[in-house]
């Protein structure tokens, strides 16, 4: 992943970041950051912190989910 990323022109996920990216892929599509914790067995300040690492490089998106607004939502960029 990280070849490819380099070749498409992209900088470097932080540590950990393809974990994050990688489950969020097998979930083809928008995932509640809560079962991105689950299902990771991240603890909520580490997805915290490599979700925000990940929006501020363009690689993940962070939403309020329009049907219940507790839950916040992550999803893959094109990047």
């Amino acid at each position: 992943m990280h070849r490819a990323l380099e070749a498409a022109g992209y900088d470097h996920p932080p540590k950990n970041g393809l974990y994050v990216i990688g489950g969020l892929r097998f979930a083809n599509g928008d995932l509640a950051l809560a079962r991105l914790i689950r299902d990771l067995s991240l603890s909520k300040q580490a997805a915290g912190q490599r979700v925000d690492r990940l929006v501020t490089r363009g690689y993940l998106r962070r939403r309020l989910d329009d049907q219940d607004r507790r839950w916040l939502l992550v999803t893959l960029t094109g990047r």
